[in-house]
């Protein structure tokens, strides 16, 4: 049995391992890698906002899915800013790329000013997990007077594709590798 949470400080570990198991091959490879998968969508968010995360945990309360969170991008790219400098002392290149892929949620402010991450380990997906992530977010985005909530899903991803659209996210706009998708707080 799967049940949704808060994340806690003591699920940091877990989280950042689902971040690293979920992403795709290629991009966790090496370790600049996995420490630029980690800054970019993992550390930031459950640092300076676990709040806005939360964890779908298994019968031993162990993290195997998530959805990550920054309410607003005007806060967030203040935060960012010490992510992005441990990405470019480790890669100027992987800097440049994280600063201009930090600075597509802002292209969706002030309708969609929270951006979210969502990863679930693959032996507990298809199982209503997702949804039921979502679904806690949307209710503290709601909480918090958060009017929508944006993310990019790889144009490659067909699954993750599939699952945002039947939620009830739309297309924001095409991004060539990435499609910005958005959702309403409000919408049922």
């Amino acid at each position: 049995m799967v049940t949704v949470r808060n994340f806690e400080s003591r699920d940091r570990e877990a989280v950042r391992e689902i971040c690293i198991a979920t992403a795709p091959a290629a991009a966790v490879r090496s370790e600049k890698g996995r420490k630029y998968t980690l800054a970019m969508y993992c550390d930031c968010y459950i640092d300076c906002y676990p709040d806005f995360c939360f964890v779908a945990a298994d019968e031993n309360d162990r993290a195997v899915g998530y959805i990550l969170c920054a309410p607003s991008y005007d806060i967030y790219k203040k935060d960012f800013k010490k992510y992005l400098r441990e990405i470019f002392s480790f890669s100027p290149v992987r800097g440049v790329t994280a600063f201009f892929e930090s600075k597509i949620s802002g292209s969706f402010v002030p309708d969609y000013p929270a951006h979210m991450h969502i990863d679930i380990l693959d032996g507990f997906q298809r199982m209503g997990v997702g949804t039921r992530l979502a679904d806690a977010l949307r209710k503290k985005l709601r909480e918090e007077n958060i009017p929508g909530v944006m993310l990019v899903v790889g144009s490659g991803n067909k699954k993750g594709r599939s699952f945002y659209k039947k939620y009830g996210f739309v297309q924001l706009r095409n991004l060539g590798e990435g499609i910005a998708m958005g959702i309403k707080t409000d919408r049922t």
